[in-house]
């Protein structure tokens, strides 16, 4: 399923077919209502499992990142998010880095972060 939004066009195809194939019950872009707003999920597993999907572009600087990845965290109820960050425009200096910060250090959550950067060959 490709998403209207700019940002995730040339990578929402990937998270949704590989889910899929693993998993027979899923919903691509669920709105869920925390009670003061309303979020976006891009791809619904189930209540406590959820898959969001990020694309770095031109002018997105590692703090916008950063901020739309922690407000996902705290707005979304699951206890499981995924979230699927294709970096073409390299910004992330240290994935690993990066992926320990959230992985670690969230309580009360289970965060999985899979970072790609395509490769100049």
């Amino acid at each position: 399923m490709i998403s209207k939004r700019r940002e995730t066009l040339d990578f929402s195809v990937f998270p949704a077919f590989f889910v899929s194939s693993l998993l027979l019950v899923q919903r691509a872009e669920v709105s869920e209502d925390t009670g003061y707003g309303t979020v976006h999920t891009d791809i619904f597993l189930d209540s406590e499992h959820v898959i969001e999907k990020k694309c770095t572009r031109n002018s997105m600087k590692l703090k916008k990142l950063t901020e739309e990845i922690e407000a996902d965290i705290v707005h979304y109820s699951a206890e499981h998010i995924y979230f699927f960050i294709y970096d073409k425009e390299k910004i992330i200096e240290n994935p690993q880095l990066f992926r320990n910060t959230y992985e670690n250090k969230v309580k009360g959550k289970q965060i999985h972060i899979v970072i790609h950067q395509p490769k100049i060959l």
